[in-house]
Order: structure tokens, then sequence, then C-alpha cells
């Protein structure tokens, strides 16, 4: 074959690729602008927030536009329609095919409406949230975010915000977030907020279900009259078949309030068994509800059988570790309740004395509390006093309590407890 002819071929296959390369660049771009009226349709009017007023211009190679993110929580003007605030969302993509990514994206969101002038004057600057991003070829998306400082003054009121940042990542059903703000000012009216080192992460495995985790911190706050340090939330929910475990974990390094000073304050919270069907019917409905503020009767009956399953299914909640120091002592406590399955099938009514079970004790060592506290807590009879210092136990089962070496008749309690719990299940 000549030179001739294999260069014709190789531009041939040249032209060949580069049309593939730009045919799939187009369609790209044609399926985004599908995709965006499609979203907009679904975008629920009874929802929390909903999409709307899309405008989106495509070209062959990129596309822009905006849309307005509404609260129906907020009301609208009555004569106008038009609410008081509301968010845009402006878009730039290029949707060109590359190695790395197979889309682009810049976007820029701030608020609109009659509100926005007023919210502006105090803050004397457009609030504006911005990022890049790009999408891979499996879908996923990643999008860098950030915003200027904030700040306002009024008179002798000021709230200063320091520049923040972060960066979110979606792929379904996964979505991990991360955002960092160095400092958070309030003062007015005699009293002042300082909040320094503010964090907030989350690794969603399952955004349907909402298991993964959720992390706060802050590395320091004062206010007029206290001061903490290391401050954090860590919020844990994960799958097992058919349950669903949460754990919570507030953390504090320190907290100095009144002359008190608590450090090393750490508690564990742990909610186990849950019945997951029940779980997501419950989420579902208070996402189509608002918060179950406005129930339809289907909504109501998918409610009341989901808490009734959950119930019948049984789990437990278990704060297997309370610990910190307080001035000069110690304390440690621990703590288990358990709703029992239910043996009948379908289940009888809901009763506290057979269907639930707690039991715990905390005890503070040293001089983590003085001794007019202790001889109060012990005329109380809400605690006993040791040689290690004070303790309080307790024990609930089968309609008895025992607490401190003491036994109450709880069955008048009890039963308008179990009224309440069965008339909102079988009403």
């Amino acid at each position: 074959m000549s030179i001739k002819k294999v260069s014709g071929s190789i531009l041939g296959l040249a032209v060949v690729v580069v049309g593939v390369w730009l045919g799939g660049s187009v369609y790209l771009g044609r399926t985004v602008t599908a995709a965006f009226k499609t979203q907009l349709a679904k975008s629920p009017n009874q929802g929390a927030v909903r999409m709307v007023n899309l405008q989106h211009q495509q070209g062959l190679l990129s596309s822009n536009g905006s849309f307005e993110l509404r609260f129906n929580d907020l009301g609208a003007d009555a004569s106008t329609g038009v609410q008081a605030l509301a968010l845009q969302v402006e878009y730039r993509m290029v949707n060109l095919l590359l190695p790395a990514s197979s889309m682009r994206f810049e976007w820029k969101v701030k608020p609109i409406g009659p509100a926005v002038a007023e919210i502006n004057r105090l803050f004397g600057s457009e609030i504006v949230l911005d990022g890049k991003g790009a999408v891979g070829y499996g879908g996923g998306l990643v999008s860098s975010l950030s915003m200027p400082e904030l700040v306002m003054r009024q008179g002798q009121d000021l709230m200063q915000i320091s520049p923040s940042s972060g960066h979110v990542s979606w792929g379904k059903p996964a979505f991990t977030l991360e955002w960092k703000t160095d400092r958070i000012t309030v003062r007015g009216e005699g009293q002042a907020l300082d909040v320094r080192g503010v964090t907030a992460a989350a690794d969603i495995n399952n955004i349907n279900r909402g298991t993964g985790t959720m992390l706060f911190g802050i590395d320091k706050l004062s206010t007029s009259d206290s001061s903490a340090e290391g401050l954090s939330l860590a919020t844990t929910m994960s799958e097992r078949a058919d349950r669903i475990d949460i754990q919570v974990v507030p953390k504090i390094k320190s907290y100095n309030v009144a002359g008190q000073k608590l450090r090393d304050l750490e508690l564990e919270l742990n909610i186990k068994d849950l019945d997951a069907s029940s779980i997501e019917t419950i989420s579902t409905v208070a996402q189509d509800s608002d918060d179950f503020q406005n129930l339809t009767a289907d909504e109501k009956n998918r409610t009341r059988s989901a808490v009734q399953s959950m119930l019948a299914k049984g789990f437990s909640v278990l704060i297997p570790r309370l610990s910190g120091q307080l001035g000069e002592g110690t304390f440690t406590g621990d703590m288990q309740v358990e709703v029992k399955k239910s043996d009948v099938v379908p289940p009888a009514k809901f009763s506290v004395a057979s269907r639930v079970a707690a039991s715990g004790q905390w005890q503070a060592k040293g001089k983590a509390i003085d001794n007019t506290q202790k001889r109060l807590a012990v005329m109380l009879g809400i605690a006993t006093l040791t040689p290690d210092g004070l303790k309080a136990s307790f024990e609930f089962a089968d309609g008895k309590l025992k607490a401190n070496g003491r036994s109450y008749d709880l069955s008048g309690s009890l039963e308008v407890i179990d009224a309440e719990v069965n008339a909102f299940l079988t009403p």
C-alpha cells in the first residue's frame, strides 16, 4: 500500500473519530436539556422546595441558563403571587467530552425576591454561593463550594461570617459534603458570640435511606458568660438486613460557665434494631407532607402503620458511655431501654408494663459535687452515698420501678401513657 493511501486512511479515520467525539458531545448537551425539563416537571408542588421557571439555552457544545428554587413554607404576595424570598440558580455547562469528564460546569446561587433588597442592604453586598465542577462518565458529580465574607451592621449590632469553602460530590445513591469557615461573630444588645473553626461534613452512602455519617465541629466558642473548646457531634446511621442502627456521639473538650469547669465530656447514644421499612415510610411521609404539617388521610394511615410495625418488631436505646470531669471530680454513667418484640401478630394494644424494660446507673467521684448537693440528693432519694462518692441507679421491668433501693408504683402513670399511645395507633 502506498504512503498516499495510508495517509488517506489515517486522515479518514481521524475525521470519523472527531465526528463521533463532537457528535457525542452534542448529543450529551441535548440529553442534559431533556433531563432539566424532566426534573422541572417532577418538581413537587407540595414539597418543601420546588424548582420553577427554568430558562435553558442549549448550544452545540455548551449551554447556560437559570431556574428558581422556591420554599413552600414562605408565603407569597396575594396580589402578585411572588414569594418574598427565593433562590435563583445560574449555570453554564460545557458538554465537550474530555478524558477526565463528560462535562464541566460553573454555577451561582443568590437570593431573589422583594426581601432581597433589604437583606443586601444589611450585609452591604450581594450574598452569593458559587462553585465549579465536573461530571464523570459514570454520572458522578463533583463541585467546589465558596462564599465570600458576610458582614452585617445595624447600629451597634454586628454579624460577621468569614469566607467559607468546601466541596460536594454526588453519585446515586452516595453523597459527600465538606464545608468550613474560620470565624462567626455576633454582637449586640450587650451580648457577644464568637465561634472559631466551624466544620461540617457528610458521607452518605445511600441518600434515599439516609445511611452514612455526618460530623459537625467547632474548635472554640465564646459567649458573654461562657467558653468552650473542642465541640463535635458525630452521627452515624447504618443498615443491617431489615434493621437500621443510629449512633450519636457528642463531645466537649472543655466548657467553662459560672466558675464551673467541665472537661472531656463524652456521650454515646445508640438506637438499635429499628425496622428499616418503617423508618423509610415515616421519612417519605415527612418529606411529602412538609414534616407532618399537612397530612392526607392516606399518609396518616401509612404513618400509623409504620409506627405500629416499628413497635411490634422492637428496638433498643442505649447509652453505653457517659463520662467527664467536673471540677476536681469525675462522673460516669450508662443506661439502656428496650422495647420488646411483640409475640402476637398482629400486635395487641401497646402496654409499657409488658413491652418496655430499662435500667441505668450514674456515679460521681471526687469533688464533682459538693457536700451540700450530695446531702440534698440523698435526702430526695435521687442517689445514695458510697465510699467512692455519689451513686444513682434504677431498674424498670414489668411495670415496676426500683431506684436507689426504693420501689415505686407507676400503674396510674402507665395507664395514661398506654391510652395516649393506643389512641394514636388505633384511633
